[in-house]
């Protein structure tokens, strides 16, 4: 065997094996790029649900009714609730530009197990009602009045947050008839 001959199998075995290589991986990204899809879809699937469904005007407060649903498997602990509001400016030049919501500091908050008990609660009374296996009520009390104003609820648990913007009106709340989610990728 010649010299050239040697080095010309040594070169096009080099070349064969690079494309078979590059063949394995291609086929493996689409691999990983079908198991970050089938990741991101089953991660959205499971993420918890924030709804208001009622609103009912007490003596000198408000008293709002949120459900959790939890579709996934891996239950949640539901840590804080926070009400926030964004500032009214008497201002309609200040009004155009868009505000940082603000917390409403004399809010309170306490989950129920059934939907008659509108009663204020403190943690000690209703610990085992911080679990949320499926669906879970809270009620949440902030002073004032109910004025059509757009709010944004944010609850903790231990799988992440969940927050939701929708208007306080006093009443049940009607069923949707548009849904739009929105996912930054």
């Amino acid at each position: 065997m010649s010299k050239d001959f040697v080095q010309m199998f040594i070169s096009w075995s080099g070349f064969a094996i690079s494309v078979c290589l590059l063949f394995l991986q291609i086929k493996n990204r689409l691999t990983q790029v079908s198991s970050y899809n089938l990741s991101r879809a089953t991660y959205r699937s499971s993420t918890i649900v924030l709804k208001l469904v009622h609103v009912e005007q007490l003596e000198g407060s408000v008293l709002m009714k949120l459900v959790i649903f939890n579709p996934g498997s891996v239950a949640a602990v539901i840590q804080s609730c926070s009400v926030f509001e964004k500032p009214k400016s008497k201002n309609w030049f200040l009004r155009i530009f868009t505000s940082k919501w603000q917390r409403v500091e004399r809010s309170s908050w306490w989950p129920i197990k059934d939907g008659s008990d509108n009663e204020p609660k403190y943690l000690a009374d209703a610990y085992q009602e911080l679990y949320v296996k499926d669906v879970r009520s809270i009620y949440v009390s902030m002073p004032g009045m109910t004025d059509r104003r757009t709010y944004m609820f944010e609850v903790r648990t231990n799988n992440g947050y969940v927050t939701t913007e929708t208007s306080v009106m006093e009443g049940a709340t009607y069923f949707s008839h548009h849904f739009e989610e929105w996912h930054g990728d």
